[in-house]
């Protein structure tokens, strides 16, 4: 169709109240980024501790007390941790996301009603 021209990509602001610059880097312009920083590092920190958390319980509703155990007493060592997480024959299950994870914990879980 000659007479569309095609739409240019929308340009994404700064999230400040009043700040019309040109969004950088996680929804900031470069001065508010800067600004932000410390905000922003926390909480990246905050999200990695529940990812661990939630890779955590997942590994310990798999796998039964002494598996834990062994892997509780190995976590002094590296050498020794890494001989019993083979001895275990433990795998990061790096193909399922935080969110099928949760939606497949949803599925599984029975609602009761208070009839």
């Amino acid at each position: 169709m000659p007479g569309k021209k095609s739409a240019a990509p929308k340009k994404k602001f700064c999230v400040e109240n009043e700040c019309k610059q040109e969004a950088v880097s996680h929804g900031y312009c470069r001065l508010h980024y800067i600004g932000h920083w410390r905000h922003i590092k926390f909480d990246r920190h905050v999200k990695a501790e529940r990812r661990l958390n939630a890779y955590v319980d997942r590994l310990t509703k798999k796998y039964p007390k002494d598996f834990m155990d062994k892997i509780k007493e190995g976590l002094e060592d590296e050498s020794k941790f890494r001989e019993t997480v083979e001895e275990l024959d433990l795998e990061a299950d790096r193909s399922e996301t935080e969110e099928e994870f949760l939606e497949k914990f949803l599925r599984d879980i029975k609602i009761t009603g208070t009839d």
